[in-house]
């Protein structure tokens, strides 16, 4: 009775990683298959009401077709899951720079304990980590990291591994974990 939801609440995007399924490859053209659009805070509520939502053991937000950041008011899309289900784990995956830390922090204070919110490190220094994050600060990844880190919710990095980084994907992991990452994972290239 436990159930896992894996949710895309937008299918918009700040970075235009050269192997992403949002975009043709290696382009910023969108791919003809992705919309463009992301939910609202009442189109979440109408969708998973409260009694759905307290079947759900751990909710999902992807970053596959889009960066959950890009939506505003996801700081109270997970007040509305932890008011409903306090148990529901939350994880969100996001390239990390976009917004402010004060909404960095909102949105951890609204997971609290139960949130774990993954962001995209792939270099130690904005060179080496926008050849495939484009259009991404790395230092603001780190700040918005930190200030999750700050909180009740947990940090963690994904690295993708290519010939570039492939040395430095220890150091990238000290980097983050300096700024209070507590966890990486990796994948390689493909």
């Amino acid at each position: 009775n436990k159930l896992i939801v894996d949710f895309e609440i937008s299918t918009q995007c700040n970075s235009y990683c050269p192997q992403c399924d949002r975009y043709e490859m290696g382009s910023e053209k969108l791919n003809k298959n992705t919309s463009n659009t992301k939910w609202s805070l009442e189109e979440f509520k109408e969708r998973f009401d409260p009694d759905t939502l307290k079947h759900i053991d751990i909710f999902h937000f992807s970053g596959m077709r889009g960066d959950p950041a890009t939506m505003n008011q996801l700081p109270e899309v997970l007040s509305y899951i932890r008011e409903s289900n306090s148990k529901t784990r939350i994880w969100v995956a996001t390239n990390g720079s976009l917004q402010t830390e004060e909404w960095w922090w909102n949105l951890a204070v609204a997971g609290g304990e139960k949130l774990v919110v993954v962001f995209a490190v792939d270099g130690v220094n904005q060179e080496m980590h926008s050849r495939y994050r484009r259009n991404t600060n790395l230092e603001k990844i780190l700040n918005n990291l930190e200030v999750v880190a700050s909180t009740k919710a947990e940090a963690h990095i994904f690295t993708v591994v290519f010939k570039h980084n492939q040395d430095f994907v220890q150091d990238i992991f000290e980097m983050s974990k300096n700024r209070g990452a507590t966890f990486q994972d990796m994948v390689d290239s493909n």
